[in-house]
């Protein structure tokens, strides 16, 4: 399900972590795709924000696929604990 945009001063985004879990893990496995970016709002500053035209680019050619795949419950419960096992050798 795609994740609905904030809007702050013209600019469209979303934050990782407001979206769906499954979403979220399978971003953190992909630290640079899409671009993430910082935002100044009220003095605060948001991190982890993507924009939102980036997030629907890469929901639909990325994350879409994989899901009619089947394969992200495989990537979130079994590759990620091998890369793990495999790297503290």
């Amino acid at each position: 399900m795609k994740a609905p945009a904030t809007f702050y001063r013209g600019i469209s985004f979303i934050r990782i972590h407001d979206l769906p879990s499954d979403q979220q893990v399978f971003l953190k496995s992909s630290p640079n795709y899409p671009e993430r970016i910082k935002l100044l709002i009220d003095g605060k500053i948001l991190d982890q924000c993507i924009l939102y035209a980036e997030y629907i680019e890469w929901f639909v050619n990325v994350y879409k696929q994989v899901q009619e795949q089947g394969t992200i419950e495989n990537t979130q419960q079994e590759t990620r604990p091998a890369k793990f096992i495999k790297q503290s050798r």
